[in-house]
Protein backbone atom coordinates (compact mmCIF):
# COMPACT_ATOMS: atom_id res chain seq x y z
CA UNK A 1 0.00 0.00 0.00
CA UNK A 2 3.04 2.52 0.80
CA UNK A 3 4.16 2.07 -2.69
CA UNK A 4 1.01 2.82 -3.94
CA UNK A 5 0.47 6.08 -1.84
CA UNK A 6 4.13 7.42 -3.42
CA UNK A 7 3.11 6.45 -6.67
CA UNK A 8 -0.27 8.36 -6.11
CA UNK A 9 0.57 10.83 -3.84
CA UNK A 10 3.60 12.21 -6.02
CA UNK A 11 4.74 10.12 -9.17
CA UNK A 12 0.74 10.81 -10.28
CA UNK A 13 0.72 14.53 -9.32
CA UNK A 14 3.86 15.45 -11.47
CA UNK A 15 1.90 16.53 -14.22
CA UNK A 16 -1.46 15.44 -16.52
CA UNK A 17 -1.84 18.10 -19.29
CA UNK A 18 0.03 17.96 -22.63
CA UNK A 19 -2.88 16.73 -25.10
CA UNK A 20 -5.71 18.32 -24.35
CA UNK A 21 -8.64 18.28 -27.33
CA UNK A 22 -9.89 21.55 -28.67
CA UNK A 23 -13.47 20.18 -27.08
CA UNK A 24 -12.53 20.59 -24.19
CA UNK A 25 -12.90 23.92 -21.75
CA UNK A 26 -9.46 25.08 -21.92
CA UNK A 27 -7.03 23.91 -24.82
CA UNK A 28 -3.73 22.06 -23.63
CA UNK A 29 -2.03 25.23 -24.36
CA UNK A 30 -3.96 27.61 -22.70
CA UNK A 31 -3.62 25.31 -19.34
CA UNK A 32 0.17 25.22 -19.45
CA UNK A 33 0.10 28.08 -19.70
CA UNK A 34 -1.71 28.98 -16.83
CA UNK A 35 0.39 26.31 -15.07
CA UNK A 36 3.49 28.04 -15.57
CA UNK A 37 2.08 31.33 -14.79
CA UNK A 38 -0.21 30.85 -11.87
CA UNK A 39 0.20 33.53 -9.22
CA UNK A 40 -0.58 31.50 -6.19
CA UNK A 41 2.14 29.33 -4.82
CA UNK A 42 0.81 26.67 -2.51
CA UNK A 43 3.53 26.68 0.61
CA UNK A 44 2.02 25.00 3.50
CA UNK A 45 -1.32 23.16 3.55
CA UNK A 46 -3.20 20.59 5.78
CA UNK A 47 -4.97 17.83 3.98
CA UNK A 48 -6.97 15.22 5.09
CA UNK A 49 -7.37 12.12 2.33
CA UNK A 50 -9.29 9.11 1.63
CA UNK A 51 -7.52 6.06 -0.06
CA UNK A 52 -9.41 3.18 -1.31
CA UNK A 53 -8.08 0.40 -3.56
CA UNK A 54 -10.44 -1.89 -5.28
CA UNK A 55 -9.68 -5.59 -6.63
CA UNK A 56 -12.62 -7.08 -9.08
CA UNK A 57 -14.75 -4.08 -7.43
CA UNK A 58 -14.37 -5.47 -3.72
CA UNK A 59 -12.34 -2.86 -1.41
CA UNK A 60 -9.37 -4.43 -0.07
CA UNK A 61 -7.73 -1.02 0.77
CA UNK A 62 -9.01 1.67 3.07
CA UNK A 63 -6.74 4.39 4.57
CA UNK A 64 -7.02 7.72 5.57
CA UNK A 65 -4.17 10.34 5.48
CA UNK A 66 -3.42 13.85 7.10
CA UNK A 67 -1.33 15.79 5.40
CA UNK A 68 1.13 18.49 7.22
CA UNK A 69 2.94 20.55 5.11
CA UNK A 70 5.17 24.03 6.03
CA UNK A 71 6.67 26.62 4.62
CA UNK A 72 10.51 25.98 5.45
CA UNK A 73 9.72 22.11 3.60
CA UNK A 74 9.05 20.19 6.84
CA UNK A 75 6.05 17.28 6.38
CA UNK A 76 4.54 14.95 8.46
CA UNK A 77 2.18 12.05 7.40
CA UNK A 78 -0.14 10.36 9.27
CA UNK A 79 -1.78 7.53 7.74
CA UNK A 80 -4.32 5.23 9.78
CA UNK A 81 -5.66 1.57 8.15
CA UNK A 82 -8.61 0.96 8.82
CA UNK A 83 -8.85 -2.52 7.25
CA UNK A 84 -5.91 -3.23 10.02
CA UNK A 85 -7.73 -2.26 13.20
CA UNK A 86 -7.10 1.43 12.67
CA UNK A 87 -3.38 1.27 12.76
CA UNK A 88 -1.30 4.41 11.98
CA UNK A 89 2.32 4.71 10.43
CA UNK A 90 4.14 7.96 10.52
CA UNK A 91 6.36 10.08 8.47
CA UNK A 92 8.35 12.66 9.41
CA UNK A 93 10.99 14.85 6.81
CA UNK A 94 12.44 17.72 7.75
CA UNK A 95 14.49 18.29 4.03
CA UNK A 96 17.04 16.73 5.71
CA UNK A 97 15.93 13.22 7.35
CA UNK A 98 13.27 11.16 6.42
CA UNK A 99 11.59 9.01 9.38
CA UNK A 100 9.10 6.50 9.74
CA UNK A 101 7.41 4.51 11.86
CA UNK A 102 4.67 1.89 12.04
CA UNK A 103 2.63 0.83 14.65
CA UNK A 104 2.38 -2.68 13.39
CA UNK A 105 5.88 -3.49 13.32
CA UNK A 106 7.16 -0.68 16.16
CA UNK A 107 9.59 -0.15 14.40
CA UNK A 108 11.11 3.50 13.39
CA UNK A 109 13.64 4.04 10.25
CA UNK A 110 15.45 6.74 9.16
CA UNK A 111 17.06 8.08 5.65
CA UNK A 112 19.25 10.67 4.82
CA UNK A 113 18.07 13.05 2.13
CA UNK A 114 20.19 15.30 1.78
CA UNK A 115 21.47 14.68 -1.33
CA UNK A 116 17.89 13.47 -2.67
CA UNK A 117 15.70 15.45 -5.50
CA UNK A 118 12.39 14.27 -3.66
CA UNK A 119 9.36 15.09 -6.06
CA UNK A 120 7.46 15.86 -2.69
CA UNK A 121 9.85 18.63 -2.08
CA UNK A 122 7.80 20.11 -5.15
CA UNK A 123 5.17 22.69 -5.46
CA UNK A 124 1.73 21.27 -6.81
CA UNK A 125 2.60 23.38 -10.15
CA UNK A 126 6.20 21.87 -10.52
CA UNK A 127 5.04 18.44 -9.69
CA UNK A 128 2.13 19.16 -12.52
CA UNK A 129 4.76 20.69 -15.38
CA UNK A 130 7.32 17.53 -14.73
CA UNK A 131 4.38 15.01 -14.97
CA UNK A 132 3.37 16.58 -18.18
CA UNK A 133 6.96 15.89 -19.37
CA UNK A 134 7.04 12.90 -18.39
CA UNK A 135 3.74 11.07 -19.68
CA UNK A 136 3.81 13.71 -23.19
CA UNK A 137 4.59 10.40 -25.44
CA UNK A 138 2.83 7.54 -23.62
CA UNK A 139 -0.54 8.98 -22.39
CA UNK A 140 -3.37 10.73 -24.35
CA UNK A 141 -5.04 13.49 -22.36
CA UNK A 142 -8.57 16.08 -22.19
CA UNK A 143 -10.36 18.36 -20.29
CA UNK A 144 -13.62 16.64 -19.98
CA UNK A 145 -15.38 19.03 -17.78
CA UNK A 146 -14.96 21.46 -15.34
CA UNK A 147 -16.52 20.73 -11.69
CA UNK A 148 -16.98 21.74 -7.95
CA UNK A 149 -14.80 19.39 -6.04
CA UNK A 150 -14.31 20.56 -2.27
CA UNK A 151 -15.74 23.67 -2.78
CA UNK A 152 -12.85 24.35 -5.32
CA UNK A 153 -13.18 24.89 -9.26
CA UNK A 154 -11.27 22.13 -10.84
CA UNK A 155 -10.64 20.45 -14.28
CA UNK A 156 -11.36 16.74 -14.63
CA UNK A 157 -8.95 15.59 -16.63
CA UNK A 158 -9.11 12.09 -18.07
CA UNK A 159 -5.48 10.34 -19.31
CA UNK A 160 -5.37 7.73 -21.44
CA UNK A 161 -2.35 5.42 -22.06
CA UNK A 162 -1.24 4.82 -25.69
CA UNK A 163 -0.45 1.25 -24.89
CA UNK A 164 -1.46 -1.23 -22.43
CA UNK A 165 2.36 -1.98 -21.50
CA UNK A 166 2.39 1.42 -20.17
CA UNK A 167 3.26 1.97 -15.81
CA UNK A 168 0.26 3.80 -15.66
CA UNK A 169 -3.41 3.17 -16.80
CA UNK A 170 -6.22 5.39 -17.20
CA UNK A 171 -6.62 8.03 -14.85
CA UNK A 172 -9.13 10.90 -13.58
CA UNK A 173 -7.51 13.70 -11.93
CA UNK A 174 -9.40 16.23 -10.20
CA UNK A 175 -6.91 19.59 -10.01
CA UNK A 176 -8.08 22.60 -8.17
CA UNK A 177 -7.43 26.29 -11.15
CA UNK A 178 -5.69 28.52 -8.54
CA UNK A 179 -3.31 26.73 -7.11
CA UNK A 180 -2.96 23.42 -8.99
CA UNK A 181 -3.88 21.31 -5.89
CA UNK A 182 -4.71 18.17 -6.98
CA UNK A 183 -7.93 16.81 -4.70
CA UNK A 184 -9.31 13.85 -6.47
CA UNK A 185 -7.82 10.87 -8.20
CA UNK A 186 -9.14 7.67 -9.60
CA UNK A 187 -6.47 5.09 -11.10
CA UNK A 188 -7.13 1.96 -12.81
CA UNK A 189 -4.80 -0.61 -13.59
CA UNK A 190 -6.65 -4.03 -14.85
CA UNK A 191 -8.84 -4.77 -12.34
CA UNK A 192 -7.41 -3.06 -9.44
CA UNK A 193 -9.51 0.74 -8.86
CA UNK A 194 -7.53 3.07 -6.76
CA UNK A 195 -9.50 6.19 -5.50
CA UNK A 196 -7.51 9.22 -3.41
CA UNK A 197 -10.01 12.07 -2.26
CA UNK A 198 -9.61 14.83 0.00
CA UNK A 199 -12.32 15.95 2.33
CA UNK A 200 -10.60 18.59 4.18
CA UNK A 201 -7.72 21.29 2.80
CA UNK A 202 -6.22 23.88 4.12
CA UNK A 203 -4.25 26.46 2.70
CA UNK A 204 -3.25 28.87 5.60
CA UNK A 205 -3.45 26.31 8.20
CA UNK A 206 -1.85 27.71 11.72
CA UNK A 207 0.83 25.30 12.61
CA UNK A 208 3.08 25.60 15.19
CA UNK A 209 6.91 24.27 16.32
CA UNK A 210 5.25 21.05 17.72
CA UNK A 211 3.66 19.81 14.89
CA UNK A 212 6.55 18.51 12.87
CA UNK A 213 8.40 17.29 16.04
CA UNK A 214 8.83 13.43 15.84
CA UNK A 215 7.03 11.87 18.59
CA UNK A 216 7.85 8.34 19.17
CA UNK A 217 6.72 5.61 21.69
CA UNK A 218 9.78 5.97 24.42
CA UNK A 219 11.15 1.89 23.97
CA UNK A 220 11.56 2.59 20.09
CA UNK A 221 14.78 3.31 18.57
CA UNK A 222 15.34 4.87 15.06
CA UNK A 223 17.58 2.58 12.77
CA UNK A 224 19.17 3.67 9.96
CA UNK A 225 16.93 1.73 6.86
CA UNK A 226 20.68 0.61 5.85
CA UNK A 227 20.45 -1.49 8.31
CA UNK A 228 17.13 -2.86 7.83
CA UNK A 229 17.38 -3.60 4.52
CA UNK A 230 21.26 -4.37 4.44
CA UNK A 231 22.70 -5.00 0.64
CA UNK A 232 25.47 -8.02 0.25
CA UNK A 233 27.73 -8.48 -2.76
CA UNK A 234 29.72 -11.21 -3.76
CA UNK A 235 30.24 -13.52 -6.74
CA UNK A 236 27.45 -15.33 -8.57
CA UNK A 237 28.26 -18.73 -6.74
CA UNK A 238 27.44 -16.61 -3.64
CA UNK A 239 24.23 -15.18 -5.04
CA UNK A 240 22.88 -18.23 -6.10
CA UNK A 241 23.77 -19.91 -2.32
CA UNK A 242 21.76 -16.98 -1.08
CA UNK A 243 18.78 -17.16 -3.54
CA UNK A 244 18.65 -21.20 -3.13
CA UNK A 245 18.99 -22.20 -6.83
CA UNK A 246 21.09 -21.54 -9.67
CA UNK A 247 19.97 -18.49 -12.42
CA UNK A 248 20.30 -17.71 -15.74
CA UNK A 249 22.90 -15.23 -17.02
CA UNK A 250 23.30 -13.26 -20.19
CA UNK A 251 25.83 -14.91 -22.27
CA UNK A 252 26.04 -12.11 -25.06
CA UNK A 253 29.69 -11.46 -24.94
CA UNK A 254 29.79 -7.65 -25.24
CA UNK A 255 28.12 -7.35 -21.91
CA UNK A 256 30.17 -7.48 -19.14
CA UNK A 257 29.24 -8.10 -15.71
CA UNK A 258 30.18 -4.96 -13.42
CA UNK A 259 28.46 -5.83 -9.86
CA UNK A 260 26.78 -8.13 -8.44
CA UNK A 261 24.13 -7.96 -5.15
CA UNK A 262 21.58 -9.12 -3.41
CA UNK A 263 19.12 -8.47 -0.41
CA UNK A 264 17.01 -10.23 1.70
CA UNK A 265 13.47 -8.55 2.05
CA UNK A 266 11.50 -9.22 5.27
CA UNK A 267 7.80 -8.52 5.93
CA UNK A 268 5.35 -8.39 2.67
CA UNK A 269 7.84 -9.33 -0.05
CA UNK A 270 9.84 -11.57 2.29
CA UNK A 271 12.25 -12.75 -0.53
CA UNK A 272 15.80 -12.53 -1.41
CA UNK A 273 16.25 -10.47 -5.03
CA UNK A 274 19.41 -10.12 -6.72
CA UNK A 275 20.58 -7.70 -9.10
CA UNK A 276 23.79 -8.03 -11.34
CA UNK A 277 24.61 -5.00 -13.14
CA UNK A 278 25.74 -5.11 -16.98
CA UNK A 279 28.07 -3.31 -18.67
CA UNK A 280 29.45 -2.60 -22.21
CA UNK A 281 32.19 -0.92 -23.24
CA UNK A 282 32.02 0.49 -19.43
CA UNK A 283 29.17 1.67 -19.84
CA UNK A 284 26.11 1.12 -17.81
CA UNK A 285 23.29 -0.64 -20.50
CA UNK A 286 21.47 -3.44 -18.40
CA UNK A 287 20.21 -4.57 -15.13
CA UNK A 288 19.07 -8.27 -14.19
CA UNK A 289 16.79 -8.65 -11.36
CA UNK A 290 15.90 -12.41 -10.38
CA UNK A 291 13.97 -13.70 -7.17
CA UNK A 292 11.50 -16.35 -6.62
CA UNK A 293 8.13 -16.18 -8.65
CA UNK A 294 5.51 -14.04 -6.84
CA UNK A 295 2.44 -16.00 -5.16
CA UNK A 296 -1.03 -14.90 -5.13
CA UNK A 297 -3.97 -12.99 -6.94
CA UNK A 298 -2.70 -9.82 -9.46
CA UNK A 299 1.04 -11.49 -9.03
CA UNK A 300 0.86 -13.93 -12.51
CA UNK A 301 2.43 -12.05 -15.57
CA UNK A 302 -0.54 -11.66 -17.96
CA UNK A 303 -1.15 -13.16 -21.54
CA UNK A 304 0.58 -10.24 -24.04
CA UNK A 305 2.52 -10.60 -27.17
CA UNK A 306 5.97 -10.77 -25.44
CA UNK A 307 7.43 -14.67 -25.50
CA UNK A 308 10.53 -15.44 -23.88
CA UNK A 309 12.11 -18.42 -23.88
CA UNK A 310 8.98 -19.75 -24.50
CA UNK A 311 7.35 -18.13 -21.71
CA UNK A 312 4.65 -15.52 -21.34
CA UNK A 313 6.36 -12.29 -21.30
CA UNK A 314 5.35 -8.93 -20.14
CA UNK A 315 7.14 -5.77 -21.48
CA UNK A 316 6.61 -2.23 -19.81
CA UNK A 317 7.76 1.29 -20.86
CA UNK A 318 7.48 4.65 -19.60
CA UNK A 319 9.66 7.89 -20.41
CA UNK A 320 13.53 5.67 -20.55
CA UNK A 321 12.08 3.15 -18.03
CA UNK A 322 11.34 -0.41 -19.93
CA UNK A 323 11.53 -3.26 -18.37
CA UNK A 324 11.00 -6.89 -19.84
CA UNK A 325 9.84 -10.00 -17.92
CA UNK A 326 8.85 -13.48 -17.30
CA UNK A 327 8.89 -16.70 -15.08
CA UNK A 328 11.31 -20.04 -15.48
CA UNK A 329 11.85 -22.44 -13.60
CA UNK A 330 10.72 -21.09 -10.12
CA UNK A 331 12.11 -17.61 -10.65
CA UNK A 332 10.65 -14.37 -11.99
CA UNK A 333 13.36 -12.54 -14.40
CA UNK A 334 13.22 -9.05 -15.22
CA UNK A 335 15.97 -6.88 -17.33
CA UNK A 336 15.98 -3.33 -17.11
CA UNK A 337 17.01 -1.95 -20.41
CA UNK A 338 19.15 1.38 -19.55
CA UNK A 339 21.13 1.68 -22.57
CA UNK A 340 18.87 4.10 -24.94
CA UNK A 341 20.33 2.45 -28.20
CA UNK A 342 19.04 -1.31 -27.43
CA UNK A 343 15.75 -2.31 -29.30
CA UNK A 344 13.73 -4.27 -27.02
CA UNK A 345 13.90 -6.87 -30.34
CA UNK A 346 17.85 -6.66 -29.49
CA UNK A 347 17.06 -7.89 -25.45
CA UNK A 348 14.67 -10.74 -26.28
CA UNK A 349 17.55 -11.93 -28.43
CA UNK A 350 19.87 -12.13 -25.57
CA UNK A 351 17.54 -13.28 -23.35
CA UNK A 352 16.96 -16.51 -25.71
CA UNK A 353 20.77 -17.43 -25.26
CA UNK A 354 20.88 -17.18 -21.32
CA UNK A 355 22.58 -19.91 -19.88
CA UNK A 356 23.62 -21.27 -16.19
CA UNK A 357 27.02 -20.37 -14.92
CA UNK A 358 27.85 -24.21 -15.41
CA UNK A 359 26.79 -24.30 -18.55
CA UNK A 360 29.24 -20.93 -19.72
CA UNK A 361 32.17 -22.30 -17.69
CA UNK A 362 31.74 -25.38 -20.11
CA UNK A 363 31.49 -23.30 -22.91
Amino acid sequence: MRIINFLIGTTLTIGLLSGCTNEAAASSEEIVSNVLEAGKKIDDYYGKATLKIFTDEKETEYSTMEEYVGKNGERKTVTTDHKRNDQKAFAYNDGKTFITYDEESKKALSADITADDLPTSMTQKEQLTSFLEHIKDTHKHEVVGEEKVLGLDTYHLKITPNSKDSLFGEMEVWVDKKTWFIVKVISNSGDIRTEIEYSEVDFTPQFTDKTFEVNLPEDVEVSPIETEFPTNSGTIEEAEQALGQPFLLLSDDNQEIHHIEWNVLEGELNRTEVAILYTKDKVSSLSLSIFPTPVGKDMEIEESKWKVRGHIADYMEIEDLRILSWDEDGLRYSIMIEDPSLKIEEVIEMAESMQYKSEKDIS
